[in-house]
């Protein structure tokens, strides 16, 4: 018999309830990245026994921690703002810029990475 995995995040504390059932119906198990996940969903009325939590990978041929250098920051003494985020437009990346942009001016001691 098939089985069916779903994987999901969502990075809000409810989920939408169309999710939910499609969850309820689909699916057989949920993956999801976060404990925050899990409680979502479970609040959500999902089986706590269907959801799994699998934390997101990290491709190792890209980024192996063992062996990166540390990233130094070429100000040094600065405040540093550090946002990542999958670079798309519903992450609100122009409205982070915007708002750095409107709030320092440039001879403040302030990066945004």
């Amino acid at each position: 018999p098939l089985h069916i995995i779903g994987r999901s995040m969502y990075e809000t504390s409810s989920i939408p309830a169309t999710w939910r059932d499609k969850v309820r119906l689909w699916t057989d198990e949920l993956w999801v990245p976060t404990d925050f996940n899990r409680e979502t969903f479970t609040a959500a009325g999902i089986a706590s026994t269907k959801l799994h939590v699998v934390p997101q990978p990290v491709d190792l041929s890209l980024f192996d921690p063992r062996v990166a250098d540390p990233f130094e920051l070429p100000i040094r003494g600065a405040f540093a703002f550090l946002s990542v985020f999958k670079w798309e437009e519903r992450k609100g990346w122009d409205v982070l810029l915007r708002a750095f942009i409107s709030e320092f001016s440039a001879t403040e001691k302030v990066v945004l990475y």
